[in-house]
């Protein structure tokens, strides 16, 4: 299977060639085989994709099988949480947790600050540093930010009634920040 692999992405760098291409084109392939990475078509799909993963992830222009990396346990660490926070995320099991704001001048609480926070069963609490970008990478980073602004809004709705004057932070992702003002700017037809 990897002579298979490499044999394309070399014809396919020639055929580019050819055709004039000057820059530089990279190619990375994930497979996996029937049946003894997966018996049916979409198992077999995601082994392929968590094969290909791994070879972008290690600097594009290779062939990783996932037959191997199981062999060799190659990347499975990465595959594993990014998989378990992916399910996470469709499951809605990110979470508010939450950080007193204090008046520096008074020592009087001012506000709470709202922090996204996930455990998993399996690898516990997952710091933010780990999952944050990981949300980011996956286009995930919305629906992160969307749970979290929900439940913080419920949580402060009640905490507001008793403590009318404090305010309610929320962080976004620097990402998510750029994303936001490009659809907010983005050109389209005036109402």
């Amino acid at each position: 299977m990897r002579t298979v692999a490499t044999n394309l992405m070399k014809a396919l760098e020639t055929e580019l060639r050819n055709k004039g291409f000057e820059a530089a084109v990279t190619l990375s392939i994930g497979a996996a085989s029937y049946p003894e990475d997966a018996s049916g078509a979409e198992a077999l799909l995601a082994q392929a994709d968590k094969a290909l993963y791994f070879a972008k992830s290690q600097g594009r222009n290779n062939v990783q099988i996932y037959s191997e990396m199981r062999e060799n346990n190659l990347g499975f660490d990465d595959f594993d949480i990014t998989a378990r926070f992916s399910k996470a995320v469709r499951e809605g099991r990110i979470q508010a947790h939450y950080q007193l704001i204090v008046d520096a001048a008074t020592h009087r609480p001012s506000g709470i600050e709202a922090l996204a926070r996930w455990h998993d069963d399996q690898h516990g609490w997952v710091s933010p540093a780990s999952f944050i970008p990981m949300a980011e990478n996956l286009g995930l980073i919305q629906e992160v930010s969307r749970q979290v602004i929900e439940q913080s809004l419920v949580d402060f709705k009640q905490l507001s009634e008793s403590h009318p004057t404090l305010r309610l932070s929320v962080n976004l992702s620097t990402r998510q920040y750029r994303e936001d003002q490009r659809r907010l700017y983005a050109p389209g037809p005036l109402l």
